[in-house]
């Protein structure tokens, strides 16, 4: 009996990964395709940053609802809606008509992975135990990172091939396979070890948070960044659509590398707030790198450092954004995810604006953002410590 239960666990647990796996395909599979399909529908540079932007600016609302509801009742019911919602605005992306249909169906997929992402960190750390944390939030990342490394190569691939539409029919179709299972696993998938009332328990910012906050603005902010504009800069270098991908699935495949090594061999000797300096270091370097990129192999290897960057960081603001109340974690990591959400949404169409309007080249902008947060961090900790 033990061993049936046991192993009805492992399997909740493989669904709740494989869930995760899904949801971050969905977001990583647009990079190297958002941008041209938004081209190709008619919107000019700065549009495309908004739509861009848009799915992370309309996961706010969602991140805040997902956060209301773990904290009252758990994960279960976010993380179902989110997939539903999302698996229907995907099938959107692929009969959009043109760019300003293209936006708002973009806007419905933010809300519906607001839902959706908060809601897969909790059910991840909230049924395991405190020794198990760092384990399982390396997991959660590599598998993040598997899903950045497969989707865009795919995407970019299949794009080249089939085109922008039937690629998206693909992923709606994954997110909705994904959907059905979880529908009839949900069963398997261990409850939280404590349910209670916490909604009414006050957040508590510790500098710990502030700092997992500042992070997640500068990482999303610099990735949403490259997203909206590196498949712009590799076609005026001649590349096309399977060459960015291979550009991205350098990066994803350099965040994974460092997720499985850095829990393993570094975590122990450098603190969180190290390694999140350190990571948004190493992004910032990329960022200044990419517009002298002028052939496929110098823009793979300034996306790999970038990913090495991303994975550095990664890691370290997970065991940051834990260091909170356990009573409020739902919310906090709704707010967590908040910040995350906000990067995307301000750092690309400020970039592309700047772009557009004064010539200033967007990762540029990107990474002056960075080099505003690397000494913000660093006062924080400093002060923290004192």
């Amino acid at each position: 009996m033990v061993g049936d239960v046991d192993k009805s666990a492992a399997t909740g647990m493989a669904v709740l990964y494989f869930v995760v796996f899904v949801s971050f395909l969905d977001t990583h599979a647009q990079m190297p395709i958002l941008a041209s399909y938004s081209s190709e529908l008619g919107a000019t540079p700065f549009v495309i940053g908004l739509i861009v932007g848009i799915y992370s600016f309309t996961s706010i609302i969602g991140n805040g609802v997902s956060g209301i509801i773990m904290d009252r009742s758990g994960w279960r019911l976010p993380l179902v809606a989110g997939l539903f919602f999302a698996s229907v605005s995907l099938f959107g992306y692929a009969v959009a008509a043109d760019s300003t249909a293209l936006l708002a169906v973009r806007a419905v997929h933010g809300v519906a992975g607001g839902l959706l992402i908060p809601a897969t960190l909790m059910a991840i750390s909230s049924i395991c135990d405190p020794e198990q944390l760092r384990g399982r939030m390396a997991r959660y990342g590599v598998v993040i990172g598997t899903a950045a490394f497969l989707g865009p190569m795919f995407a970019g691939m299949f794009a080249s091939a089939e085109g922008f539409r039937s690629t998206y029919l693909v992923l709606a179709t994954l997110m909705m396979v994904c959907f059905v299972i979880v529908l009839f696993s949900l069963r398997l998938i261990p409850c939280e070890k404590k349910v209670q009332e916490r909604a009414s328990t006050p957040l508590s910012f510790t500098p710990f948070l502030i700092i997992s906050f500042l992070a997640a603005f500068a990482t999303m902010g610099a990735t949403g960044t490259l997203v909206s504009h590196v498949p712009v800069h590799g076609s005026s270098i001649g590349l096309d659509s399977a060459m960015v991908g291979m550009a991205f699935g350098s990066f994803a495949l350099m965040a994974i590398l460092t997720q499985m090594i850095w829990p393993r061999l570094i975590a122990k000797k450098v603190a969180p707030i190290n390694g999140c300096i350190t990571g948004i270091v190493f992004m910032a370097m990329a960022l200044m790198m990419v517009p002298f990129t002028s052939s496929s192999l110098t823009l793979i290897l300034c996306m790999a450092l970038f990913g090495t960057g991303f994975g550095t960081v990664f890691p370290n603001m997970l065991m940051l954004v834990h260091s909170g109340e356990s009573s409020s974690r739902g919310r906090m990591m709704a707010m967590f995810f908040v910040f995350y959400s906000l990067g995307v949404a301000i750092v690309p169409p400020v970039a592309g604006y700047l772009y557009q309007y004064q010539g200033v080249f967007p990762t540029f902008t990107s990474m002056a953002f960075c080099v505003v947060i690397v000494p913000s961090i660093l006062l924080i900790s400093r002060r923290y410590q004192n």
